[in-house]
């Protein structure tokens, strides 16, 4: 296939100058096609009727003097390549051309075929690039404003998102709480009833209220799941962790527990050792955990079943260890992985038909994460399965510890800051006062700090915040003491003493921080009372 031949428009007033251009071009060895134009207006006749590859024009023509010969041609044509050829060559000329719009300055006197040609391929190919330049630009731009379209209308829905979110948690928040009344209602009637203070029950009937209470309790959990877990998302859900014997928050929570077991046909039993190290956590959440492990295994027990809870201390990892063994269908690896994720249910026994919305072991996850604990399961399809949960020893160190890497686990925490402040009340203060001052310090914490007990009257505060945030703090803590104290019916707290013992980067700093717990375990002066309370043990 033959190369098509190149379209020049030659723009030449001097019949001879155009002669000698012409020869040159023709003496190439590239294929050209020329039309002459002697004028401007002719220049400008020929552009209209064809579309040319270049242009190369004289300065001095006759409707169009010196450079604004090149201004014209622009002005009509500004996608083909402009080059002027001048019998002046002059640097300064040069510059200026090109200023004014041309592609390229040639000298007549020096014009071969060779550098003719060569400077037309030259000046085409740089069109030809600059083009395709402008054309991504277009595209780019036109992208752009697709891409800024896109971005206002995802904005949109993400707003709309957002307050159909809010307004779902408000809901499930406001149901939740309107819950509460009638299952209380229901519970108390019930337990009236069965306890015969209305006459005395047949033994079907009492079977009836056993299972009415079984359900009432089993609504009543699935309505503080749904709390903790829009407390969660919000970051609100916090923890009042303190020191406690482990067995007797088992205790407190196995005798319902053993009742609800009984209604299904299911024994429900502990094996807690004696002498079991006291632990740091929040009891409330501790329960909750132990409720949800055990009313889950209960589920996928068959009838006749059992559910064991065995309790052991794990003196290398300084935890206490925690396990809820079933005998139901058991869980294959793949189903184990997706088991904590929301709304997520493992399968339950032949003989349950209950169904839940599959909270009960998400929120648990974050419940054992919020004491410092981790969540294990173990399983074997047709055996049963073992979910594990531990509860760190109180010993400060190790709580310290895990309390960092919490933080570092979080995913959304992009705060590196962490604020030390030593608190101290009087040491003669009684335990009462000093088990208030404890509360009232979690009470003014938020959801990622932590105080952690060191002496009874002494405690280490670390902020999940900046040196800037210590300000705000301070100003909070100092308004609720007030108002604390003046609703305390004992009379007002004891005095507490703040003492700020710096803020540290909560990764490159960790020995920094260790050394304000290690100050603080081995004080200067007279021995202080550890940190026990004898209420908390058997």
């Amino acid at each position: 296939m033959m190369k098509p031949s190149t379209l020049v428009l030659l723009v030449e007033d001097d019949p001879i100058d155009a002669m000698v251009a012409r020869r040159t071009l023709l003496a190439a060895k590239t294929e050209y096609e020329i039309d002459i134009a002697s004028s401007i207006g002719e220049a400008i006749q020929c552009m209209s009727q064809r579309k040319h590859d270049v242009i190369l024009s004289d300065l001095g023509l006759p409707d169009a003097g010196d450079l604004d010969a090149v201004t014209k041609i622009r002005n009509e044509c500004d996608d083909v390549p402009l080059i002027v050829m001048s019998g002046c060559d002059d640097e300064r000329l040069y510059v200026e051309t090109l200023a004014k719009g041309a592609d390229d300055f040639v000298s007549k006197h020096n014009l071969t075929p060779t550098t003719l040609c060569r400077c037309i391929n030259q000046n085409i190919e740089r069109m030809r690039q600059k083009r395709e330049i402008q054309e991504l630009v277009e595209a780019v731009e036109t992208q752009r404003e697709v891409l800024e379209q896109q971005a206002d209308e995802l904005q949109q829905k993400n707003l709309r998102l957002a307050a159909l979110c809010q307004s779902a948690k408000s809901f499930v928040n406001n149901v939740s709480h309107e819950f509460r009344t009638p299952l209380c209602v229901i519970k108390q009637y019930s337990g009236m009833m069965s306890q015969g203070m209305f006459g005395e029950l047949t033994d079907p009937q009492q079977h009836f209220l056993r299972v009415i209470e079984d359900r009432v309790d089993g609504l009543n959990n699935l309505v503080d799941d749904m709390l903790d877990i829009s407390r969660y998302e919000s970051g609100m859900l916090a923890a009042s962790r303190k020191k406690c014997a482990i067995d007797e928050i088992i205790r407190r929570e196995l005798t319902p527990l053993v009742h609800r077991g009984k209604v299904r046909s299911v024994k429900v039993f502990a094996e807690c050792p004696d002498d079991l190290p006291n632990v740091f956590c929040d009891p409330e959440k501790v329960g909750r955990t132990i409720v949800n492990l055990v009313v889950n295994a209960i589920k996928v027990s068959s009838a006749e079943g059992q559910v064991r809870v065995s309790v052991s201390p794990n003196d290398e990892t300084q935890e206490i260890e925690i396990r809820v063994h079933d005998d139901g269908p058991g869980m294959n690896d793949k189903l184990k992985k997706k088991l904590c994720g929301r709304f997520a249910q493992g399968p339950t026994s032949l003989l349950s038909n209950e169904k839940g919305f599959g909270l009960g072991l998400s929120i648990t996850k974050e419940l054992v994460d919020l004491n410092l604990g981790a969540l294990e399961i173990e399983s074997e399809v047709g055996v049963g399965s073992v979910f594990m949960f531990t509860i760190p020893y109180a010993n400060p160190t190790k709580i310290l510890s895990r309390y960092l890497e919490r933080l570092g686990r979080i995913p959304e925490n992009v705060q590196t800051e962490l604020s030390v402040i030593r608190v101290r009340i009087d040491p003669t203060s009684d335990d009462d006062s000093a088990d208030d001052v404890e509360r009232f310090l979690n009470y003014t914490l938020r959801a990622r700090d932590l105080a952690m007990p060191i002496y009874t009257n002494e405690w280490m505060v670390i902020l999940d915040s900046t040196v800037a945030d210590l300000p705000v703090f301070l100003t909070r803590f100092n308004s609720e003491l007030t108002e604390v104290n003046r609703n305390r019916p004992q009379g007002e707290l004891p005095a507490i003493h703040l003492h700020e013992l710096g803020t540290f980067h909560r990764v490159d700093q960790i020995t920094e921080i260790q050394n304000c717990l290690s100050g603080m375990l081995a004080p200067a002066g007279r021995p202080r009372k550890p940190h026990i309370r004898k209420a908390q043990y058997v």
